[in-house]
């Protein structure tokens, strides 16, 4: 120990010099290593031994930051014979260690393999400019040329760059003018086209035909003319045509304006679901199918298992139909009901026809036409009941209406607006029922009401003048009842 103390006292009055030499040679690729060759004195006499040698790499000949950053490095050889005073080492600090400013190497030394302390032997030595050809090896970072690069690299020294290397954005003012390319710009671009194979994404709307589009895709075109078509290949030497649908605004040929849809080929159009079968078909000939695709008729409905047509009108008409030469409405139904309406304050179902059925009900079981209320037809159609009426005698005034439908106004209650005319003395009585009957067919059926048996009967209708009907039905049978009138139901067809 005494004499390690000694040694460690007699080295810290050594003088380190020495130089650099860069490693390098015309066989050999250039590498960040370099020898640096020092000189070591014991006593003022060349040291003989073998020593294990420090370096540190600092910015400042005292103090300062040591180098490179952020990772700073620390050499360590062991072992190193000095002979005569000199010995040789390589260093090897990393290209990032010289980037042009001063850098001095700091050495520190111990008898080899003590495991002791390094002695720092001053002054630290300045790093001479031959290690500085390590600089080159930054060369390659002009493959992507820093901000720090402003005309460095001159129009005349570039033949081409490859597409991939390029980053960033270009300002319109480094374009050449006239460019058959895609600008970044809102203007108009005059004789550019674009065909790619990939994909495409648009974070903004789109325009065809617009500079100024307000949704995301808009298609604008003179009044008249289509605007998106969408078309399957055609082949002419087989046989194969291009069924094309597409949009239309404005007005066709017929006079009509306003927004359209459809094929601008000889083909049905299909309105779908869910990539499920047609729910709605338009068959070239204009016909309209829900539920089906064969159209028959200008509408066709087949409801499946389920209701067909569901009609239902708070105030107003629920379903009008109307045609001139064939049925305006058809309804077909295998188990249930072929035509339901139903209509709190209004017509439920309304068919129209000039020359044929308005509405046609058929069953092979239940009922063709089933009304849950009264039924009613205008006053000059024929076929259904314009009014009914119960009249009973009164002995002692006029006859009274007992019960009573007036199929032209709905009424079923308090005369239905019908009034019975004559008394008991009479065998006439007159029913008048407000609106005219002389161009209807009228029928009377004598009521008995629990008479005895009649002797004599006497009933026919009288006359029918305007809205009034005369009825004669005089009864006689004897000592039982005597004679008088009998109550009757009248009904106006």
């Amino acid at each position: 120990m005494r004499y390690m103390n000694e040694l460690l006292r007699r080295l810290l009055m050594l003088v380190a010099f020495g130089f650099l030499l860069f490693a390098s040679s015309a066989a050999e690729a250039q590498t960040t290593s370099f020898t640096y060759q020092g000189r070591l004195t014991d006593g003022g006499a060349p040291a003989n031994n073998n020593y294990d040698l420090q370096f540190t790499l600092w910015n400042a000949a005292v103090g300062g930051t040591q180098q490179p950053q952020p990772a700073p490095a620390t050499l360590t050889k062991t072992n190193v014979a000095v002979t005569g005073g000199v010995f040789s080492v390589s260093l090897d600090f990393g290209v990032n260690a010289f980037p042009g400013a001063d850098r001095f190497l700091e050495v520190g030394v111990r008898p080899g393999g003590s495991g002791g302390a390094f002695t720092i032997l001053a002054p630290r030595q300045q790093i001479s400019s031959t290690p500085y050809a390590l600089r080159t090896l930054n060369a390659t970072a002009a493959d992507s040329l820093s901000n720090a690069c402003v005309g460095c690299v001159r129009d005349a020294q570039i033949s081409s760059v490859a597409a991939s290397k390029l980053t960033g954005t270009i300002p319109p003012s480094s374009l050449p003018a006239g460019g058959s390319f895609i600008q970044n710009t809102t203007a108009l671009q005059a004789n550019a086209n674009f065909n790619i194979s990939g994909n495409g994404i648009v974070g903004g709307n789109v325009g065809i035909g617009t500079q100024s589009p307000d949704h995301r895709l808009e298609v604008q075109t003179p009044l008249g003319s289509f605007g998106f078509v969408h078309s399957t290949p055609r082949n002419i030497l087989l046989g194969v045509r291009s069924i094309k649908v597409g949009s239309f605004a404005g007005t066709d040929s017929s006079g009509a304006v306003g927004g359209w849809l459809g094929t601008l080929s000889n083909d049905p159009l299909h309105f779908f679901v869910n990539g499920g079968r047609p729910s709605m078909t338009i068959n070239t000939d204009g016909h309209v199918g829900i539920g089906t695709t064969s159209t028959p008729s200008t509408l066709t409905v087949n409801g499946g298992n389920r209701g067909a047509v569901y009609a239902q009108s708070q105030d107003s008409t629920a379903m009008l139909a109307e045609s001139r030469t064939g049925a305006a409405l058809w309804g077909i139904s295998f188990s249930s009901i072929g035509v339901n309406g139903q209509s709190n304050s209004y017509i439920a179902v309304s068919g129209v026809s000039q020359s044929s059925t308005g509405v046609y009900g058929a069953s092979g079981s239940g009922f063709a036409m089933y009304a849950d209320g009264n039924a009613g037809q205008r006053i000059d159609k024929g076929g259904w009941v314009k009014a009914m009426a119960f009249v009973r005698p009164n002995n002692t005034g006029a006859p009274t209406i007992v019960r009573c439908y007036n199929g032209t106004t709905g009424q079923s209650s308090n005369g239905c607006g019908f009034l019975a005319i004559g008394d008991f003395k009479s065998p006439r009585i007159t029913i008048d029922f407000g609106f005219l009957v002389n161009d209807r067919f009228v029928t009377m059926t004598p009521v008995r009401e629990g008479f005895p048996p009649i002797q004599t009967l006497i009933s026919f209708i009288d006359n029918i003048v305007g809205s009034q009907v005369s009825v004669v039905n005089f009864r006689t049978c004897g000592s039982n009842c005597g004679e008088g009138q009998m109550a009757f139901i009248i009904v106006v067809y």
